[in-house]
């Protein structure tokens, strides 16, 4: 039987999780599978509430845990008589993939082409060794001119001005979310700049991304989101990788037009992380025109934190950026400061913000060069 998987993600608890939905048959834990080119022996199978089920029956959308891979949406998911049959289809459905992309990459079709055009060479050398001295085309400084046509493209080509060029690594918490990122991201490319994606992935952001990041100088998009491990953030803070991350699409899209429009101006410095401090207590101000407002009070853990406009900072909440905004007031006790550093406490409140929580972090940006 063949039933299409509607959604796949990963957990950090449970792992491989694809939603399926029955169109005949019985499916029961135990069973193996193979799901497009993935493979796996059903563990656990969960309903639409999250409640463990012992069987799926017709119509009904099931939650399957125990796969080795993530299937992409829409992938067919067939069920084998025993785990050798899978492994061995999987298996070769990956090669097959694998074979099919890189006939597909570009630098496989440049060589194919380059190959081609030694080919020719070769053969129009040992035509001419045919042609007579006299009847052999030369050019002015008595050298033969043998491919006239293709210096001429060479030269052509030389005179062309390289489009300046923005690398991303794509990662999202679903297939399906994936799917429209790429689309967005691919609609954002223009005259003046290409938007290239060199790899998009469903999961959290893990040291393998961070490691390709920095050999291809590419910024990470991370859509709802965030690094694996406190090992990958480190590892991340080190390398400097350039990651925009949002929950809100629109939000993310916005962020990347003003990117390009900065590569366009020819201002192609990043944002930069000027400090951070988590919030450890909150405090109630009565504010006469606007009412009772929130003030976080925080330790600066790294950096230094700035009262200054060209400054934007971040609101994390175990990991996630809950909001963006810039800061309203920056205190130390009873007194306006314009900076703090690291090891000192502050508080501070920002624009359109202040249902701030205990263990809450902010990263101050400065955005002066963006």
């Amino acid at each position: 039987r063949k039933e299409p998987v509607i959604e796949a993600k990963t957990d950090k608890k449970f792992g491989v999780c694809a939603t399926v939905i029955m169109r005949h048959g019985i499916l029961k834990p135990g069973n193996c599978l193979i799901v497009g080119k993935e493979w796996g022996k059903v563990k656990v199978m969960r309903d639409s509430r999250g409640k463990h089920i012992k069987e799926a029956i017709p119509s009904f959308p099931v939650e399957v845990i125990g796969l080795k891979g993530l299937p992409k949406a829409g992938d067919k998911v067939r069920c084998v008589e025993s785990e050798s049959m899978a492994r061995k289809v999987s298996m070769a459905r990956q090669k097959d993939a694998q074979e099919e992309m890189y006939e597909s990459r570009p630098e496989t079709k440049l060589m194919a082409a380059s190959n081609y055009k030694k080919k020719v060479y070769t053969r129009s050398r040992r035509r001419m060794k045919f042609v007579p001295n006299k009847h052999r085309l030369k050019g002015p400084d008595g050298l033969e001119n043998l491919e006239e046509g293709e210096e001429e493209e060479e030269e052509e080509e030389e005179r062309e001005v390289e489009k300046p060029k923005l690398t991303l690594i794509l990662k999202a918490d679903v297939h399906g979310t994936l799917e429209a990122l790429q689309e967005a991201v691919s609609a954002l490319e223009n005259e003046d700049v290409e938007v290239k994606a060199i790899f998009s992935s469903v999961g959290p952001i893990t040291e393998s991304d961070v490691v390709l990041a920095k050999a291809c100088d590419a910024a990470i998009i991370a859509f709802n989101v965030k690094p694996i491990s406190s090992q990958v953030q480190k590892l991340m803070e080190r390398d400097k990788t350039k990651t925009y991350s949002h929950r809100v699409i629109y939000k993310l899209l916005d962020h990347l037009q003003k990117v390009l429009d900065s590569i366009v101006k020819g201002q192609t410095q990043e944002p930069t992380k000027t400090g951070r401090c988590e919030v450890l207590q909150l405090f109630e101000v009565n504010m006469k025109q606007d009412g009772i407002k929130t003030i976080a009070g925080c330790k600066v853990v790294e950096g230094t934190i700035s009262n200054n406009l060209n400054h934007v900072f971040k609101v994390l909440r175990s990991g996630d950026v809950i909001f963006e905004g810039k800061i309203l007031s920056l205190k130390h006790k009873t007194k306006d400061i314009a900076s703090i550093s690291q090891g000192r406490e502050c508080g501070l409140m920002l624009q359109g913000f202040d249902k701030f929580q205990k263990g809450d972090m902010l990263e101050c940006i400065d955005m002066s060069g963006a």
